[in-house]
């Protein structure tokens, strides 16, 4: 794993995989940037980027039609009101997720909100096996974020599938796609005593490996990873993916740079091998254990009653096996998009 220091400059760093091996060239960026807008959706091979200036998001309702915008290629996931993802009013190339649990609810599926995230649309992507994603974007904490210590929460998911089954059967496939909603791949934030991380810690999760209840062998040997990162009231910081989505080690693989830095770089499987598809990318704040009143309270004790976090402009990129530019480094080009 190679480290590097990021200020203003995008300086060169070494990609290291069993396919290739990629230097990238050191470019100032940002400064001449104009972000306009190529839209797409989850199935759209190619390369896209979202300007929020230039879009409208809609207050959302519940509805799958009533969430979507960007010409049909995002759309909310939001529980349990509308408005909790807004165009920031103050800084137009952004957007506002605000998460806060004793708000009243508009659609009661639980009695507290927990959810403000954006999903590309359509939802069920299911890339094949090999397809390679680029994520770039800047998430900004608000001045008065206090980190939450008493539970682990999301600002990035790539899940692998969306079905459910209301009744446990370790012997029905329809279960054991159930079992693998859980994202594959994910950044948290960390909650105090994960993995011997003191709370409030950017956390890579790898769930590729761990195994269902129903397996013989339980030997877990999910990937997670603490990145030393520990986000600021008022900070920023920017974040690359990469990202080959496939079951096998040999070709799976994924990298994450933040302010920069590779703090990340593993080649093993990326997908659920009993859910061979992926490419349903979700950002923005999901506080699981605010679906119940221990989970508001707890995360009260250590000061927390909302969670809000902005994003910049999101510049994505996805290649079949196939393209002739499959596994080209693509970090410069990344990083662009930051201002």
């Amino acid at each position: 794993m190679r480290y590097l220091l990021y200020i203003f400059f995008c300086l060169p760093t070494i990609a290291l995989t069993q396919h290739l091996i990629v230097t990238t060239s050191s470019q100032k960026v940002g400064s001449n940037f104009v972000c306009e807008n190529s839209l797409g959706g989850s199935k759209d091979y190619g390369r896209f980027t979202f300007c929020w200036d230039n879009i409208t998001v809609p207050a959302g309702d519940g509805t799958a039609a009533g969430n979507r915008f960007a010409n049909q290629s995002l759309q909310l996931a939001i529980e349990e009101s509308p408005s909790m993802v807004i165009n920031d009013p103050i800084d137009k190339q952004r957007l506002m997720f605000s998460v806060i649990p004793r708000n009243p609810v508009t659609f009661p599926s639980a009695p507290y909100n927990y959810r403000a995230e954006i999903i590309q649309n359509p939802w069920l992507a299911n890339l094949p096996d090999g397809s390679e994603e680029w994520y770039a974007y800047e998430v900004t904490f608000p001045t008065d974020y206090v980190p939450d210590k008493s539970q682990s929460w999301s600002m990035m998911q790539h899940k692998s599938t969306d079905w459910y089954s209301d009744l446990y059967d370790p012997n029905d496939p329809i279960w054991i796609r159930e079992k693998r909603t859980t994202p594959v791949l994910s950044l948290h934030l960390s909650k105090q005593g994960y993995i011997g991380s003191s709370g409030g810690e950017i956390t890579i999760l790898n769930f590729a490996d761990k195994p269902l209840p129903s397996y013989a062998d339980q030997t877990d040997q999910a990937d997670r990873f603490l990145t030393g990162v520990f986000p600021k009231a008022g900070q920023s910081y920017r974040i690359v993916q990469h990202i080959i989505h496939s079951v096998h080690d040999n070709v799976g693989l994924w990298e994450v740079w933040i302010d920069g830095n590779l703090v990340y770089s593993q080649q093993r499987k990326t997908l659920y091998p009993e859910v061979p598809q992926s490419g349903n990318f979700k950002v923005g704040v999901y506080m699981p254990y605010w679906r119940t009143e221990t989970g508001v309270s707890n995360s009260e004790s250590f000061g927390v009653y909302k969670m809000e976090l902005y994003m910049g402009p999101l510049k994505v990129i996805r290649k079949r096996p196939s393209d002739p530019d499959y596994l080209s480094d693509e970090f410069n080009y990344m990083c662009e998009i930051f201002k």
